[in-house]
């Protein structure tokens, strides 16, 4: 494969990756219940309101799950490797392969966004920047469901958080023996 084909092929991945980091982190700000006011949480819903919107007519939301959100990244993810391997001249898998590989692609996309997440908030936190930051307050409300059980029972030490350090070990653990097996899985159903 030639030079710009490689690039041209990295650029789309790139953004597809950028639009389904987008659209994750709509669903996981409704699931934890963000403020909507937020300036940040209006842009991510902003920014994802052409794949979302229409999907939520068809697809109503339950509580505070946003089923539409949620459906929206698996047609980006499987829509980004039909695309992919178009593109590439690769051998394109089955639709329930090019599925399967969308679902660990999934998953490893939200341990990154987590694992992401929990490192800014981490190393923002020892800066505290002065007043309240929107920034801070939503990676804060993104962070704490993973934080909290390993906070209770990993106390600080000399006055630092060590918690975050364990979650971003199984956040990686499950990139590594979730997602990528199941991707494998996917792309061996040619």
């Amino acid at each position: 494969m030639d030079t710009l084909k490689e690039a041209g092929l990295a650029v789309i991945d790139i953004l597809f990756n950028i639009y389904i980091f987008i659209v994750l982190l709509r669903f996981f700000l409704q699931l934890v219940r963000a403020d909507f006011y937020n300036p940040l949480t209006q842009l991510i819903i902003k920014l994802s309101v052409p794949v979302v919107w229409p999907l939520q007519k068809i697809i109503p939301a339950w509580r505070n799950i946003n089923f539409a959100a949620l459906i929206a990244v698996f047609i980006l993810e499987t829509l980004k490797i039909v695309v992919l391997f178009s593109i590439g001249a690769l051998v394109l898998p089955h639709l329930l392969g090019a599925i399967v590989w969308a679902c660990g692609d999934a998953i490893n996309h939200t341990a990154n966004l987590f694992f992401f997440v929990i490192l800014m908030q981490a190393l923002l936190s020892w800066f505290r920047p002065q007043g309240t930051n929107p920034v801070l307050e939503i990676l804060y409300r993104l962070s704490h469901p993973l934080l909290r059980p390993f906070q209770l029972i990993i106390p600080p030490i000399a006055g630092f958080d060590i918690s975050p350090i364990p979650v971003m070990i199984i956040l990686k653990l499950i990139s590594a023996y979730v997602a990528y097996p199941i991707m494998a899985h996917g792309l061996a159903m040619a």
